[in-house]
């Protein structure tokens, strides 16, 4: 019984909701339009410990968006961030609704990920 109490506090402590580092980044999602769809990923690699370009960009820029941040191409994709967020012109602010569409958004932090259209916008 000691045992299971043991890893049961363990695995609590170990989880992400018990880590106040990962769970206070929700603060900094709310200040990125449509960061719900790649969350964590939208400023961080893979293994969260390091930031991309573009959570770089978002730290220099005191953890907020603004038109300065949206014109940057962050992960120099040929797309700004804003383009890649669906907020361009840099307007979005924490309380706005986001995109209706998540599917069209890119993540500005990721090279590899570039925007994409709905069928009537193809080229």
């Amino acid at each position: 019984m000691q045992r299971i109490r043991f890893f049961l506090v363990i695995s609590i402590l170990l989880s992400p909701c018990g880590i106040p580092y990962v769970s206070g980044m929700d603060i900094y999602l709310n200040e990125i339009p449509n960061s719900a769809v790649f969350v964590c990923k939208t400023c961080h690699t893979a293994g969260l410990s390091a930031k991309t370009l573009f959570g770089e960009d978002f730290k220099s820029n005191g953890f907020k968006w603004n038109a300065g941040l949206a014109n940057k191409d962050s992960d120099r994709d040929g797309y700004s961030n804003g383009v890649e967020l669906q907020d361009p012109s840099g307007t979005w602010v924490p309380g706005l609704t986001n995109l209706d569409i998540p599917s069209l958004v890119s993540n500005p932090g990721d090279q590899n990920s570039i925007p994409k259209s709905l069928p009537s916008q193809a080229r």
